[in-house]
């Protein structure tokens, strides 16, 4: 525009006018016009294409749309299962990492194992009184790993030494976070 601008004084100092006339009002708008139109016309041959029309172009993006809609549900199917087996799965090295810190020094465990299907976690081992198993089994019950701790089973057998017992704890695990 600065261009038309700068055309419009030029003629104005020539003739000494104080206002272009409107003949080159018209021509400057005529030529304004053209350009827009050629800007138009340039919008649409590149969102056509090659040749074909922009009702065409636009059902065929819908139907790659429609696809990709497809494809995505398609993935989420497939991800909802495993995000069900995930949310029922403990992080175990979390679990591990949290039974060291509550099993005191009157305390062993001689062996864990975990029925995933049914939410349920056994611990066994030897603890060196009664109180020490109550007071782990206590603090089994403050682990956010956990929903409920049941103490299955308190026994001193004549094999133990030092007047250590057996126990066996049942945890029923806490459903993973979503």
């Amino acid at each position: 525009m600065d261009g038309f601008n700068l055309l419009a004084e030029e003629y104005r100092t020539r003739q000494g006018a104080r206002f272009a006339p409107i003949s080159m009002l018209v021509t400057l708008g005529i030529t304004v016009l053209c350009v827009l139109l050629i800007e138009h016309a340039v919008l649409v041959r590149a969102i056509s294409g090659s040749g074909s029309s922009l009702g065409e172009t636009l059902i065929e993006r819908r139907k790659e749309l429609k696809e990709r809609s497809t494809d995505r549900q398609k993935v989420a199917d497939t991800i909802k299962p495993l995000e069900a087996v995930l949310a029922r799965t403990p992080v175990w090295s979390n679990v591990l990492v949290d039974l060291a810190t509550v099993t005191g020094p009157d305390v062993r465990i001689t062996q864990l194992s975990a029925d995933t299907g049914r939410g349920l976690c056994t611990i066994q081992g030897r603890a060196k009184t009664n109180a020490a198993v109550f007071a782990f089994a206590a603090a089994l019950e403050g682990l956010e790993h956990f929903d409920s701790v049941t103490l299955a089973g308190v026994t001193k057998e004549k094999d133990t030494k030092e007047g250590e017992v057996r126990y066996e704890v049942v945890c029923s695990m806490r459903k993973a976070a979503q």
